[in-house]
């Protein structure tokens, strides 16, 4: 037996032969067949691809939808919390204050605009085109307040050094 294993003269190593027993034949038989049930069997054809790719631009859009309008939300909330620090700094009668917030909300309100370009687009949408064209509405009066309260800012005792004389 060791005549057959002799590695020196041949310089290659034999590796006897393990049979398995026919028990263990069977139960591998029986794991492949297990498996083969519980795999999924796609539908080929055109069609299939079709409407696999059809669901996959769809995903796609819809992503990207919801990335676009989360950044608008974020934006947005930004603009709600300067403006009320804005009423916060009324509340406290501060005119210093006033001006340093109105400039912080209205950088904040053009960064929202810029972002709201985005979704612009979705005003040709049928149901939803009206709401978007509402919210750039809505953004277009902001700017003009913000315009109106900047010339009033420019030139205070218009408006702001009266009023601040009727509030003290």
């Amino acid at each position: 037996m060791s005549e057959n294993f002799n590695t020196e003269d041949s310089g290659s190593i034999l590796i006897p032969k393990i049979s398995l027993s026919e028990h263990s034949e069977k139960e591998f038989d029986v794991a492949i067949k297990r498996m083969r049930r519980f795999s999924i069997n796609f539908p080929k054809g055109k069609w299939v691809k079709f409407v696999g790719l059809l669901l996959l631009a769809l995903i796609i859009i819809v992503s990207l939808l919801g990335f676009l309008t989360f950044r608008v939300y974020t934006k947005a909330q930004a603009f709600r919390k300067s403006l009320e620090n804005v009423k916060q700094a009324v509340s406290q009668q501060d005119l210093e204050k006033i001006k340093k917030e109105l400039k912080t909300s209205q950088t904040s309100l053009r960064d929202l605009d810029s972002t709201y370009k985005g979704i612009s687009w979705l005003g040709i949408v049928p149901f939803l085109g009206s709401y978007v064209r509402d919210g750039q509405n809505a953004i277009s009066a902001a700017k003009y307040g913000f315009e109106a309260a900047n010339m009033d800012l420019k030139q205070p005792t218009l408006l702001l050094k009266p009023l601040s004389r009727m509030l003290t």
